[in-house]
């Protein structure tokens, strides 16, 4: 956590496992990590600053059909 005069802000990590199929083709453990994306979520106010919440999540990568972007995720 980061606070300034106007803000807080948090940073959270994903734990999950990794997927084990990918649900746009249905191929089984045939994925590989495609990076790490930071997204940034405001929250309500506390205290009369800003509430920040940087999530960064895991990115996958199908090797069968090349499609991106699942994106594993939950706080």
């Amino acid at each position: 956590m980061k606070e300034s005069e106007y803000d807080y802000r948090f940073l959270v990590e994903t734990t999950l496992p990794p997927p084990s199929y990918y649900p746009k083709c249905g191929t089984v453990a045939n994925l590989y990590k495609h990076g790490k994306k930071e997204q940034l979520f405001f929250d309500l106010p506390m205290h009369a600053k800003r509430v920040g919440i940087f999530v960064k999540r895991q990115r996958y990568k199908c090797n069968e059909c090349g499609l991106h972007s699942l994106k594993v995720f939950q706080i």
